[in-house]
């Protein structure tokens, strides 16, 4: 289930609307409800304030480095450790392939839930989170990969 801001208020009227049309077959509703939709996004974020931006920058459901990460590759393995102490899960490493490239993607993952979030350190990386990037940007120039 999606999390609406204060502000997106009419988009989450809308879009239960479209669903409770999708659910009785009604399709003309469903287009004009998307039709409404579509011009109710572009007004609502087309004129956002400052703190507008803020919460949607900070918005619970905003996808993460490792929803990218499986979203655009395919066969992706990750890489651990910085070779000189542990693993900072707070940083990940991956190399894989995106449309037939081997590609290295690193990036910095907080969690979702308390669990996971502290197992990340809140996505705070500590100085072996550094090197591993440090590593595997290295590794990278050596194999001819982009980052």
């Amino acid at each position: 289930m999606a999390t609406y801001l204060d502000f997106e208020s009419k988009i989450e009227k809308i879009q239960e609307e479209i669903v409770s049309a999708h659910a009785i077959a009604n399709f003309d509703a469903v287009n004009k409800h998307q039709n409404e939709l579509a011009k109710e996004v572009q007004k609502t974020f087309g004129s956002l304030s400052d703190f507008q931006k803020l919460q949607l920058a900070r918005h619970p459901d905003r996808p993460y480095a490792l929803d990218y990460i499986r979203l655009l590759m395919d066969d992706a393995y990750e890489i651990h450790g910085d070779r000189a102490f542990r693993d900072d899960p707070a940083i990940l490493c991956y190399i894989g392939w995106i449309k037939g490239q081997k590609t290295m993607l690193i990036g910095e993952q907080k969690g979702r839930g308390v669990k996971n979030k502290i197992k990340r350190n809140f996505g705070m990386p500590n100085p072996e989170g550094y090197r591993k990037a440090l590593r595997a940007v290295k590794m990278a120039e050596k194999f001819d990969i982009p980052v």
